[in-house]
């Protein structure tokens, strides 16, 4: 079968089939990449959490939070990012580019924090400030 992925490592699709080596040709011309992989696998699964780096498959990396219960005043750690990344904290958007976010409690109230970060999984978590 073939993976075939963007330039970025996203995981398009899986083709378990191909006619001929113009297959591969056309795809190539469409500037996607392609490994080729004939281990039994889950196609939907491998979509959602692996990506191609270096012509390999590998599985996303996952984003951690240190706490989700703080004081007012502590700092909140996420970390696992692997360079730019998107942070959502309640309505308001940042962009970094770090593996770790550090960020100071500064009100109590609950904080819904979600982070966009190719290629890691996708991450939300709840925090509380008391």
């Amino acid at each position: 079968m073939l993976i075939v992925h963007d330039v970025d490592g996203r995981i398009l699709f899986i083709s378990t089939y191909h006619a001929a080596d113009d297959y591969e040709d056309a795809l190539t011309e469409q500037c996607l990449g392609f490994i080729r992989y004939d281990q039994p696998c889950d196609a939907s699964k491998v979509v959602a959490t692996h990506f191609v780096e270096d012509g390999s498959l590998k599985e996303r990396p996952s984003i951690s939070i240190a706490k989700t219960t703080v004081k007012v005043g502590e700092l909140i750690e996420v970390s696992g990012l692997r360079g730019k990344a998107t942070i959502q904290i309640d309505d308001e958007e940042y962009s970094i580019e770090d593996e770790t976010l550090n960020f100071e409690a500064e009100y109590p109230g609950e904080y819904v924090i979600k982070v966009d970060a190719w290629p890691c999984l996708p991450f939300e978590a709840q925090v509380n400030v008391e």
